[in-house]
Parts: structure tokens; C-alpha cells; sequence
């Protein structure tokens, strides 16, 4: 981590320490809550590892308890979400893996400001978390990933308001460099500026800056760019959001000669980016349409600039019963000429049917296809993948002091 990204580090540090104890102290007269949860889900697939050569049928169970506590107050919120998964494959036991998922909140809000810090940790299995990342799922790899987000936003007047945000990520692999997996660290600062042009419509403006850096790789991409966004509001059941702008991206890449670190090879890479949200709300469905292209980072050491489509829909057939379609689209490019070998195409379509038992569980059944297909590779993977899955929820526990 270089000098910049550590100071930037230790004002995050600082932000967190004015931001806590506010909400700590006034916690003593706010209501705490907490909701233990489990799921069980058994899944049969044909090809879960995403293999050109295809595979043989597996089947296995997946537990995953997890519990919610929060606490609410006027000014003042926290949460925090840990949830374990262990999925077990009797026929292939190398798919088997225990997961630790963590995530954190704490916010609070005063009259012109609003603070907020965000932490999230995960202890995964890279055939669960590469999918949209490299796709690489081949091998069961253990990853590590960090995550801090701070944020402070400032009402200038009531129609005017500022933002900063920052966002720092470390991802680490367990024997990562053996299948093309290495580990790195990613920055982003950006500030924005907001608008409110009527009762129906907000304005925006954000310039951001960010860093990556995979030290075993031995590449650094720098991306600096800027966005005009709007936001709307057609009707009381449409909603739409609209981001475009220009980024300007530099590689650099290093290699060690006779233990001297040297520069090899600059490259800068410029073009457009987008960020586009429509939902469509009716009486007994909803749909949320969602469009993104930017650069982001990469477990294969190299900038991927990524383009995204994803449609969601959520129908209510009765009281109790529901169904879903999730479709993803995914084009990934390496912005070095093909390096990192992750230029590829990924779709899933998940169709799902819900049943609710009572209050606290519900049954689902789901199907999912996934395609695969990286620009290097003749043949395509695909995989069919079916399960049933049953969730319980335990009666909510408050406290108030």
C-alpha cells in the first residue's frame, strides 16, 4: 500500500472514531434488536464447476444459520449481519466448504450531516465468489476479502447537498497463483454533488479516483473519471436513475530482473461509462432493470472493464405464494489485450417459486442455467442446476433501555 492509500486509511481510521462513539453513547436510550435465521438447501447440478468438458451429476446440501442485530434510534442506527455456510457434496468432497460471511453498519444523522461506516468480511470458496469476478471456479481456492466504506454526506440548503466517499477493499487467495488468482488491494475516493431540480427529479455530479495494485502480480492500474447523473420519478410506480461519463485508465506493469524492480510496460486506456436503473412497480409485480459499464477490479491482476445487464422481476400469484426471475448478463475484457486470460461472456437466468408456510418460513424451488464462454476457449460450459430450499426465521428479540 503506498503512502497516499495509508493516509487515506488513516482519515478513514478518524472519520470511524468520530462517527462510533456519538452512537454508542446515545445507544444507552435506543432499542436494540436481534433475529437468528437457518436455511437448508439441497441442489442437484450437472456442470457446478463450469467446465468445457462438462461434468458428472452432483448433489449436496448447503446450511447456512446466520443471525441480524440491530439498533435503532433517532439519530443513530447499527447493524450487523454474520452468517455461516457449509455446503456438503457427497459424491464430490472437494466441492465441500465452510463459510463466514460479515457485514456492519453504523450511521448517524444530525440535522445537516449524515455519517456512516461500512465493513464487510468474507472467508469463502472462489467457486462461489469468482463467478462475476474472473469465472474462475474451477478449483476450490479459499479468498479473504475485506471491506471499509466510510461516507459523510452535507445538506448545503434544502435543495443543494455534498458527499464523499471511500472505499477500500483487500482481497487474498489461499494458493490463488496456482489456477490464475492473485491477490490485491483497491481504493476509490469520489465526491459528489446533488441537486434537487424539482419534487420529481435530482441531479448529480460525481469525480472519482481509484487504485488498484496486485503486488504478486506486479500491476497497478490508476482510474480517474467524472459522471452526470439524474434521477426521476415518472409516476407513483416508476422510478428511474441515469449516470454517464469518461474515465481515463493507466497500467503499469512491473517485473523484478536480477532483484530490480523495473517498469515493463504504461499503458492508458479511455472511454465512457454508464450506470442506468428502471423500476416498474404493479399491483402484484415489480421489476428492477439495471445497466453498468466501468473498469473494476480483477483477482486476475488486471483491470476489467465490465459491462452489465441484470432484470429482475417479482410476482405475487396469492397470499402465500410468489415467484421470481433473475436474468444476468456479463461481458468481461481485460484492459491490457486479452492478459489475465478473463475476456469472457457469463449468463444465468433463475427462475424461482415461493411459498410462504407461515410468518416465520418459507419453501422455495428454483431452477438455474449458467453459460460460459471465455474468448480463448472453443467450446462454451453450461450447467442446469435445480433445488429446493426451506428458511426459518425466529421471532424477532427487542430491548429498549
Amino acid at each position: 500500500m503506498n503512502r497516499t492509500a495509508l493516509l487515506i486509511v488513516g482519515l478513514c481510521c478518524a472519520s470511524v472514531g468520530t462517527t462510533l462513539p456519538p452512537v454508542l453513547t446515545s445507544a444507552l436510550a435506543a432499542e436494540w434488536s436481534v433475529q437468528p435465521r437457518i436455511s437448508l438447501i439441497a441442489r442437484a447440478s450437472d456442470n457446478f464447476n463450469l467446465t468445457t468438458a462438462g461434468e458428472e451429476n452432483v448433489s449436496g446440501m448447503i446450511l447456512t444459520p446466520g443471525l441480524d442485530a440491530r439498533y435503532r434510534a433517532d439519530e443513530a442506527t447499527v447493524g450487523l449481519d454474520v452468517k455461516l455456510r457449509s455446503s456438503r457434496y457427497p459424491s464430490d468432497e472437494h466441492l465441500n466448504s465452510d463459510d463466514v460471511f460479515v457485514d456492519a453498519s453504523a450511521e448517524r444523522r444530525a440535522e445537516r450531516n449524515n455519517w456512516r461506516v461500512g465493513f464487510g468480511y468474507a472467508h469463502d470458496s472462489t467457486r462461489y465468489t469468482e463467478v462475476l469476478d474472473t469465472g474462475r471456479v474451477q478449483d476450490n481456492k479459499r479468498r479473504d476479502s475485506i471491506r471499509i466504506s466510510p461516507s459523510w454526506l452535507h445538506a448545503l440548503s434544502e435543495r443543494d447537498s455534498l458527499q464523499a466517499t471511500y472505499t477500500f477493499k483487500d482481497v487474498s487467495y489461499t494458493d490463488g497463483e496456482s489456477v490464475g488468482l492473485f491477490d490485491y488491494d483497491y481504493h476509490t475516493l469520489s465526491g459528489s454533488f446533488f441537486r434537487q431540480l424539482d419534487v420529481y427529479m435530482r441531479g448529480s455530479v460525481t469525480l472519482y479516483v481509484s487504485d488498484y495494485e496486485s503486488p504478486d502480480r506486479g500491476t497497478e492500474f490508476n482510474n480517474i473519471g467524472i459522471q452526470a447523473g439524474i434521477s426521476r420519478a415518472f409516476s407513483p410506480t416508476t422510478e428511474g436513475e441515469l449516470s454517464v461519463g469518461v474515465r481515463s485508465t493507466e497500467t503499469t506493469i512491473r517485473q523484478v530482473f536480477l532483484g530490480v524492480i523495473e517498469v515493463v510496460d504504461i499503458t492508458t486506456d479511455n472511454g465512457g461509462t454508464i450506470n442506468g436503473k428502471l423500476t416498474k412497480r404493479w399491483p402484484q409485480t415489480q421489476l428492477t432493470a439495471q445497466l453498468s459499464r466501468g473498469v473494476e477490479p480483477s483477482g486476475s491482476g488486471f483491470a476489467q472493464l465490465r459491462d452489465r445487464l441484470s432484470i429482475d422481476v417479482v410476482m405475487r400469484l396469492s397470499e402465500r405464494l410468489s415467484s421470481s426471475l433473475s436474468i444476468l448478463g456479463l461481458r468481461s475484457e481485460s484492459l491490457n489485450a486479452g492478459e489475465g486470460g478473463v475476456d469472457r461472456d457469463y449468463y444465468s437466468v433463475a427462475p424461482r417459486l415461493r411459498w410462504r408456510i407461515d410468518p416465520r418460513m418459507r419453501l422455495s424451488a428454483g431452477y438455474r442455467y449458467r453459460y460460459q464462454k471465455y474468448d480463448d476457449q472453443a467450446n462454451p460450459a453450461t450447467e442446469n442446476a435445480v433445488d429446493i430450499k426451506i428458511d426459518y426465521s425466529w421471532r424477532r428479540q427487542s430491548a429498549s433501555r
